[in-house]
């Protein structure tokens, strides 16, 4: 083989090497815009994920489980209840419910309760005071999570948001 061959044979293997890893970081990328926007699913988090990555789920869609307090200056969603009752409010993502949601939920029903909440995630909105990590914004559903399920006779208990028009 000549030198003119070995160059020539380096500099394809280079440029096939080259375009197969731009074409897996396409497909990468490609994969990570196909988010819940384009579904239309908001995605199953853990409040954990959005505590330690509040950037990453910024402006999406998410569905979360955590123990509701509602309060004034102080409607949040925390990781557990322990958490509520030793005041850990960074363990905590705020509620930001519009007047007419929060002036038509039944708060007797899901208040001190363990919710499933679903809503857009906002991680530059920190609550009152700068107290969380986050907040959920645009709540479309709100359910009291019962676990086990309650029986069906008393599931008059549990709450849907947004109410019934």
């Amino acid at each position: 083989m000549t030198v003119k061959t070995v160059y020539f044979i380096i500099l394809i293997s280079s440029l096939l090497i080259a375009s197969c890893k731009q074409s897996a970081t396409s497909r990468k990328e490609q994969a990570d815009t196909i988010d819940n926007k384009t579904t239309g699913y908001p995605e199953d988090l853990s409040i954990i994920n959005l505590i330690a990555n509040p950037e990453k789920y910024d402006g999406k869609s998410i569905r979360v489980n955590g123990y509701l307090h509602l309060e004034f200056e102080g409607n949040m969603l925390y990781l557990h209840k322990v958490d509520y009752e030793k005041s850990l409010s960074k363990n905590a993502l705020w509620m930001d419910f519009s007047k007419k949601s929060l002036m038509a939920l039944d708060k007797e029903k899901c208040n001190d309760k363990y919710v499933l909440v679903e809503g857009v995630f906002n991680s530059n909105n920190t609550g009152h005071m700068g107290m969380n990590t986050g907040s959920i914004e645009k709540i479309t559903r709100l359910e009291v999570w019962d676990f086990p399920p309650a029986p069906p006779h008393e599931k008059k208990n549990s709450v849907k948001f947004p109410p019934p028009k």
